[in-house]
């Protein structure tokens, strides 16, 4: 896909600018039509020590990153983030362990008897079960991340579970400030993608920028 937009840019003539737009920037160009497709960010939990060094998220994982043969995972609703991480440890011959709230260990078990449970209820508790090096511990609170691993809360009980990375999923918010900046301005944009709802398919930006630009 990137090939083919670098190509059809190219062949279409379109003038691209390799430098940071801001609002300023923008406004000083004194363009005709203005369409910001900024995309998403990530903001971490709320949990005290997400800062330390230990702690990434499941982009940061993905990558690489994770030190160690210790991996805890932060499982939340992202379901099929913290299996994709589980499984990449379990690839790179580390040892992955998934901790589930008792709320999040409720809504799985929720799914798997709905008639059409999702796929990611079906992994987490049919297949992970069955790969080596994974393990899943259910109705668990992370309450603190340390230099040694996860703090946690069971059955009212704090005790610490050992990890030398800890990977959790990070909230994904729009990441709209261009826009609103240009809106105080008094500088019209029109919003695609991420940019206006997070976490949706790349089809909606490709297909809501279309629409925007068909209306220039």
């Amino acid at each position: 896909l990137l090939s083919h937009f670098r190509h059809e840019t190219k062949r279409l003539g379109v003038n691209v600018r390799h430098e940071e737009a801001t609002a300023d920037t923008i406004q000083k160009g004194k363009y005709d039509a203005v369409i910001v497709a900024t995309g998403s960010k990530r903001s971490k939990p709320k949990i005290k020590g997400i800062d330390k060094p230990i702690a990434i998220d499941f982009v940061e994982a993905l990558q690489g990153k994770m030190k160690g043969n210790n991996i805890v995972i932060l499982a939340t609703d992202h379901e099929i983030r913290c299996v994709d991480v589980a499984l990449y440890a379990n690839e790179l011959n580390k040892k992955a362990t998934l901790l589930f709230t008792q709320e999040n260990a409720t809504q799985l078990a929720t799914d798997m008897g709905a008639a059409e449970s999702g796929m990611q209820s079906q992994a987490i508790m049919d297949v992970l079960p069955k790969t080596p090096n994974i393990s899943i511990q259910l109705g668990v609170e992370p309450v603190e991340i340390t230099d040694r691993g996860v703090v946690v809360v069971r059955n009212g009980k704090k005790e610490t579970i050992p990890a030398d990375t800890v990977v959790y999923v990070p909230e994904f918010v729009s990441n709209d400030e261009i826009a609103n900046a240009l809106e105080k301005k008094g500088v019209k944009a029109a919003k695609v993608g991420d940019c206006v709802e997070p976490m949706r398919l790349m089809c909606y930006a490709i297909h809501e920028g279309h629409a925007a630009a068909k209306k220039l």
